[in-house]
């Protein structure tokens, strides 16, 4: 996630998509893929979209595509 979003989590937790975007934030996220996962829905009805996305595993694909911005990205670990 940008480094700029910080204070956003601590503020506001971590959103959906839906949810994210109501804010003023810094998005990375990947239009293609966005695009595919905006009428993508999940068991219970609801939007993939509605559901906050986390990573649990550091190195991933959108990581790895977003690697030559590493240094305004970070990785946070919620324990």
């Amino acid at each position: 996630m940008p480094i700029a979003n910080i204070a956003s989590v601590m503020a506001h937790g971590i959103l959906s998509h839906n949810e994210a975007a109501q804010l003023n934030h810094a998005d990375i996220s990947l239009a293609d893929v966005q695009e595919r996962r905006e009428r993508k829905s999940v068991p219970g009805g609801l939007l993939l979209h509605e559901y906050a996305n986390l990573y649990f595993c550091a190195r991933n694909p959108m990581m790895y595509r977003r690697q030559n911005e590493r240094e305004r990205l970070c990785v946070l670990l919620v324990d």
